[in-house]
């Protein structure tokens, strides 16, 4: 949310994408690196930007496109600094360049490990946070995230959405009946019912008691 307009809005396209749309974009920004690093030379360390793509892939796809990266940028670094004859490959020691291409290497193996983790973990907390505890199904709090998504969807490409929404008649008398073990066992009946009966692309919320 403290995110500038713009930002949410390339987050939110970038979202949109299909994920081999953003793996090109992930390996064509490599290669970009690596001419830019190539065209300025040794002199400037260069390398922390080899880590772009593998946010960028990280971010939106998942860790085994962040691996694959992660090897193509050390390639990249090594090939760049190849073909520009850097000082690593007038070294009269052979082994210098292949020790600098394997701890580059290493480090944004580390980094892509660290990143999925950390994006895993958070992503299990967004989801805990959105789920109704009780049934198991989405709560009153990412309904409304899902509302505003959709809207700002509606808008972007012109066409309409369905809302429907259903209470439980006469769930109090269960509940005063039968007791609330009773009342919890219905409302778990219920979402699980609905959710195997909508499609994988709709979404069923649980907004108050019943």
């Amino acid at each position: 949310a403290g995110l500038p307009k713009a930002m949410r809005k390339l987050i939110f396209y970038l979202h949109e994408q299909p994920k081999s749309h953003l793996i090109v974009l992930g390996f064509l920004t490599l290669v970009l690196l690596g001419i830019v690093e190539h065209l300025i030379g040794p002199g400037f360390f260069f390398s922390i930007f080899y880590f772009i793509p593998i946010f960028l892939v990280l971010f939106f796809t998942e860790r085994k496109i962040g691996i694959m990266l992660s090897i193509a940028s050390a390639g990249a670094w090594l090939l760049s600094n190849y073909f520009y004859r850097a000082l690593v490959f007038t070294s009269p020691h052979p082994v210098i360049p292949w020790w600098n291409t394997g701890i580059s290497l290493i480090t944004f193996l580390l980094t892509t490990f660290i990143l999925s983790s950390a994006r895993s973990a958070l992503e299990q907390e967004k989801k805990l946070a959105r789920l109704d505890p009780l049934t198991g199904i989405a709560n009153r709090r990412f309904f409304l995230e899902l509302i505003g998504a959709e809207m700002d969807r509606a808008i972007r490409y012109k066409h309409s959405f369905t809302i429907v929404q259903f209470d439980l008649d006469n769930f109090k008398t269960v509940n005063d009946h039968f007791g609330h073990n009773r009342g919890d066992t219905i409302l778990r009946l219920v979402a699980k019912t609905t959710q195997g009966n909508i499609r994988a692309t709709d979404t069923v919320a649980r907004l108050g008691g019943d």
